[in-house]
């Protein structure tokens, strides 16, 4: 190793100082890697504390609700005590969940808003690092997937089955209504049917009445004349023989006042039957005078019961709205958000798609231009290449040219051209244009140092190496194909996650 001509053509190309710095920038790529799955770990966990953001907005806006509530309870039960608001003095109690304030939290504080600041971004052209984020994404889509899809799922059987309750709660409501109305107008039809005949009774009690004292009347009337005829008939003329007058009297008298007596009894008996006729009918009017006020109470309670189930009905109903705007309004949040997150992850994906589409066109021209420089440039000076090497003892003959033999007088060693191993496949496709140019140096001083007679290997070990340089470019356009097919996978997956939120809001 001490004597420069044993050296091969690739032990020439290679220098200390782009060996550091292809190490250096290997443990830079490493450290892009890793500070970037930590910015995708960071956006994910952003993502996840805006949705408890939201959810933490909703159960305020539901608290402010309940403290209005128990306002109102307040202020009812303040009345009905007749206790004056002035009277009554309020103490504002701490919340025994909400974190307490320290030194330390305060300063994260402070931290963070430092920290929130705008930044310029920095994008990294990295084969492997854009695969992670690839992957990683399209892990954190599925899991948004199946989170979104439980959330709708359990958003739509909550809708469905307070929907089926309305349902179930309004077919209860038409039913009392209905049967209250029947009875309504039972009672109505029962009302004017009680006072149709309070009226034809009253009409035949009128009519009764008259015929009563018309006949009263003619009962008098005959009374009367019938004690004119009877004194007329005991005033006779007085006859000579005063025994005959008086058996003509008592033989007149009897017959008349016994047919008087009869038809006296006769009308006394009618009258006694109209008058219990009358007092039945009274008690029947007040009967039914009794009936129709029951009815009346009764039609009254029913109205007030069915106002008070009225005005229940309106207020379960406005709850019920209330609620069902609510959940549309949590819903329309979510589905904000939602959109939000799938834009954001649609904004990455295309700046991921771009810097695969550079930095693929950027290697492909590289690869290219170096074969074109390797083949065209002059094989670097030995003085390069020994600049960090122990420095051989100075000899007296001139210095040793390539492919030439030397005598045995002169050096104990000769320069015999050596044929240019096949260098192994590089582990880290960021190494391949450096390794193509190596290639291309070693094929060139192979070329120079060769002799004659060695054309032929010389040309095999060319079209080997263009073989692999070939396979390689080959490899380069199957993951870029790979990479276009996973992204655009991700793309659709996207786009079907957008769709079913659409057909959600819609």
């Amino acid at each position: 190793m001490d004597n420069p001509d044993d050296l091969t053509g690739e032990e020439r190309a290679v220098d200390p100082d782009a060996l550091a710095s292809m190490t250096l920038s290997i443990k830079q790529t490493i450290i892009i890697d890793d500070m970037q799955l930590q910015l995708t770990k960071m956006q994910i966990q952003c993502l996840e504390e805006r949705r408890n953001y939201i959810g933490l907005v909703g159960q305020n806006e539901h608290l402010k609700l309940e403290i209005e509530d128990m306002k109102r309870k307040f202020q009812a039960a303040l009345l009905l005590g007749k206790v004056e608001e002035t009277a009554v003095v309020h103490f504002l109690q701490k919340n025994p969940k909400a974190p307490q304030l320290t030194d330390e939290i305060i300063k994260v504080s402070q931290d963070l808003k430092k920290c929130n600041k705008t930044k310029p971004i920095e994008t990294f052209d990295n084969p492997i690092v854009l695969r992670k984020q690839v992957a990683f994404l399209e892990s954190h889509l599925k899991t948004m997937k199946e989170q979104n899809l439980i959330e709708i799922f359990g958003l739509k059987t909550t809708l469905e089955l307070t929907m089926e309750e309305r349902q179930v709660m309004r077919e209860q409501y038409e039913e009392r209504i209905k049967t209250v109305v029947n009875k309504l107008e039972e009672t109505r039809t029962l009302l004017n049917e009680m006072t149709q005949e309070s009226l034809h009774l009253k009409k035949q009690l009128i009519i009764l009445k008259e015929q009563k004292n018309k006949e009263h009347k003619k009962l008098v009337e005959r009374l009367a004349h019938a004690e004119e005829g009877i004194c007329t008939a005991g005033e006779t003329p007085h006859s000579s023989d005063g025994t005959k007058d008086s058996k003509h009297r008592h033989e007149c008298v009897p017959p008349v006042q016994a047919h008087l007596l009869e038809k006296l009894t006769r009308a006394e008996i009618q009258v006694m039957e109209k008058e219990n006729t009358v007092k039945e009918y009274e008690l029947k009017f007040l009967q039914m005078e009794r009936k129709l006020g029951k009815i009346r109470t009764e039609e009254a309670s029913t109205k007030k019961t069915c106002s008070e189930m009225i005005k229940k009905f309106k207020s379960k109903n406005e709850s019920l709205e209330r609620r069902f705007t609510r959940l549309d309004e949590r819903r329309k949040l979510d589905n904000a958000g939602f959109r939000q997150d799938v834009s954001l992850l649609k904004q990455l994906l295309k700046n991921i798609e771009k810097k695969l589409h550079i930095f693929m066109t950027r290697r492909l021209i590289s690869a290219e231009e170096a074969l074109f420089a390797s083949i065209n440039s002059p094989p670097p000076p030995l003085a390069h290449v020994e600049n960090n090497r122990a420095t051989p003892p100075e000899r007296d003959h001139p210095p040793v040219q390539k492919g030439v033999i030397l005598p045995h007088s002169e050096s104990t060693t000769t320069t015999t051209t050596r044929r240019p191993q096949k260098k192994k496949k590089p582990v880290n496709n960021i190494l391949k244009p450096r390794n193509q140019d190596e290639q291309a140096v070693a094929v060139v001083t192979s070329k120079k140092s060769s002799p004659n007679d060695s054309t032929d290997l010389k040309q095999i070990d060319v079209a080997d190496e263009r073989k692999e340089s070939r396979e390689e470019l080959e490899r380069d356009k199957l993951i870029y194909e790979l990479l276009c097919k996973v992204l655009d996978s991700a793309s659709m997956k996207v786009n079907q996650i957008e769709r079913g939120v659409l057909k959600q809001i819609l």
